[in-house]
């Protein structure tokens, strides 16, 4: 398949879609690199944030104070932070396409008629 005619038939596809289309793609495109980021994150530097707290964790001689729960409950507090990290970008954009999508549905109408 020729490039450029790939590049004329996107090209055509985003003229007939409208602005909206462009817009949908634009966030689809976000979307999928904050989820592609959130599968990196937990293939390549989840398990060694882990390894390296639990070490941490391990070398402490005190386990059992208070101070101890509460450096503990800061570990977690650590790892919770890296794993929720962009997915409250992620849940936004999921829930604007739908909207989005509708909305150029409603122009496609409008301009129909």
């Amino acid at each position: 398949m020729n490039p450029i005619n790939v590049y004329n038939g996107l090209q055509e596809f985003l003229g007939v879609g409208g602005v909206v289309l462009f817009v949908i793609m634009v966030v689809t495109f976000a979307l999928w690199t904050f989820i592609l980021e959130r599968f990196a994150y937990y293939f390549f530097a989840h398990k060694p944030s882990m390894s390296e707290l639990k070490l941490e964790w391990n070398a402490r001689s005190d386990k059992t104070s208070w101070k101890a729960h509460a450096v503990r409950d800061e570990m977690v507090s650590q790892i919770k932070e890296k794993t929720d990290t962009n997915v409250g970008i992620i849940k936004t954009l999921v829930a604007l396409l739908p909207l989005l999508g509708l909305l150029g549905t409603v122009t496609g109408m409008i301009e129909v008629f």
